[in-house]
């Protein structure tokens, strides 16, 4: 008994597609925020090199999604900005107090 395999024709269900890929890109703006929070979170706590870690991988990812428009995305960069300023500013502070 021999089992034929089909050739791949290419096509393939546009509403699949995108179901799955409105997923998926629904999962990466969660968790882009909930690593933003967790950013904020210890940044807080003074603990800076952890929310550098945590910025830095969120500023890798997101451009993976540099594509999507959907109000998930949009809040994105303005808080990692958010994040990144507050960074310096604690930064900036330290150095003036070390001096």
């Amino acid at each position: 008994m021999s089992t034929q395999i089909q050739p791949d024709t290419g096509e393939r269900d546009p509403g699949k597609l995108a179901g799955l890929r409105a997923r998926t890109d629904r999962d990466l703006a969660a968790l882009l925020h909930r690593m933003l929070d967790r950013g904020f979170a210890l940044a807080s706590q003074a603990e800076y090199p952890d929310a550098e870690a945590v910025y830095a991988r969120i500023a890798r990812l997101l451009p993976l999604a540099s594509s999507v428009e959907t109000p998930e995305f949009t809040t994105l960069r303005p808080r990692l900005h958010d994040l990144r300023a507050y960074l310096d500013e604690v930064t900036l502070a330290g150095a003036c107090l070390a001096s």
